[in-house]
């Protein structure tokens, strides 16, 4: 007998944890960020087409990804949904032997209506893809899914977290209504992933929540020291639920 599951903002009792603590805002693990521990953010996912690893995303869900819309349709050059795959609860991509690393192929690849990928500010408009996994993960102290925001929350003045596993080229935008900037003292244009999130810890509850998608870097964007254009998440939390519940 099969079962059908019905996503919410709140269904997922245990998202948001993570086995370890970090005090350094606006971080990543390769580009000038602090050395991440393996289990620290067990909610990254990272993606791979045709075997090379493309972007981050993030868990948000037993079955679900959220990542960029660019990611999968770059200036009109599409795949096909076979040449895609996930690695869940890596630490190092070049170490094929850790054990408890999942990998799964995608049954669905849904990007926004709106997005633009031709556009000048195409990654700020409407830049963000809900991925359906084709089987559902296990979570695990490796694996765990992130909390998806009220919608319309507040986003002034909160610290957030940026984990990837690289950098990507980058490209000149402008800043759309429906995204934000975010920079430190730490940061660099190209820190963290197309497609990887940009992480909030409610002072509330405890957990992490998703309050953006990496969507561009710049080093003279919004302000000389803000350099990452990020897609807000809590504008767009009423299509990711549709999505996950197709």
């Amino acid at each position: 007998m099969s079962s059908h599951h019905v996503f919410s903002i709140r269904r997922i009792n245990s998202c948001g944890v993570s086995k370890f603590e970090r005090n350094k805002s606006f971080i990543g693990l390769v580009v000038n960020g602090d050395e991440s521990k393996p289990g620290e953010w067990p909610l990254i996912v990272s993606m791979f087409r045709k075997e090379k690893y493309f972007c981050g995303s993030s868990l948000i869900s037993d079955l679900h990804l959220l990542s960029a819309a660019h990611c999968f349709e770059y200036f009109g050059i599409t795949f096909q949904l076979n040449d895609y795959f996930a690695l869940l609860g890596r630490f190092n991509l070049k170490d094929n032997n850790e054990k408890f690393s999942v990998n799964r192929s995608f049954s669905s690849i849904f990007l926004h209506s709106e997005f633009n990928n031709t556009a000048e500010a195409y990654r700020s408009n409407a830049d963000i893809a809900v991925i359906q996994m084709s089987e559902r993960v296990q979570f695990s102290d490796f694996i765990q899914p992130v909390c998806l925001p009220e919608p319309n929350s507040n986003l002034e003045n909160f610290d957030g977290i940026v984990v990837g596993y690289g950098k990507n080229p980058l490209y000149s935008y402008i800043v759309a209504e429906r995204s934000f900037c975010a920079g430190g003292t730490d940061a660099i244009p190209c820190l963290g992933d197309s497609g990887g999130g940009f992480y909030v810890k409610n002072n509330k509850s405890g957990k992490y929540e998703t309050k953006g998608i990496v969507s561009q870097a710049q080093h003279n964007g919004c302000d000389p020291k803000v350099y990452v254009a990020f897609v807000d998440v809590t504008k767009f939390i009423d299509w990711i639920i549709e999505k996950m519940n197709e």
